[in-house]
């Protein structure tokens, strides 16, 4: 599966701990019929942060997550995202500092 060098990711290593703990850092899960499946937490004025937990679907011939599992992204309301690191950073400090989230 290939890992983009401009986004954050969940820690491989930490992504089952962080699927147990997300509400304590202020993760919610979207449920529902939302697909693929997501945990989401409000950080400003109409953005939120979003982190997919649905199961990889790798793509045989990109090596692609089409489901994006463990990125991290930044939606405003306007249903726009990006998980451009400079951008995202700010927001989610508290999954760096516990460890979640790698800088580098």
């Amino acid at each position: 599966m290939n890992i983009h060098d401009y986004l954050f990711y969940v820690d491989l290593d930490k992504w089952q701990e962080f699927l147990t703990n997300y509400e304590k850092f202020g993760f919610k899960r979207e449920g529902g019929y939302a697909y693929p499946d997501y945990v989401y937490k409000k950080v400003a004025d109409n953005k939120v942060i979003r982190i997919n937990i649905s199961e990889p679907c790798v793509n045989m011939w990109d090596n692609d997550d089409k489901n994006g599992q463990r990125e991290i992204w930044l939606w405003t309301d306007r249903k726009f995202g990006t998980g451009h690191k400079e951008t995202v950073l700010k927001y989610i400090q508290d999954l760096v500092d516990a460890g979640y989230v790698k800088t580098a």
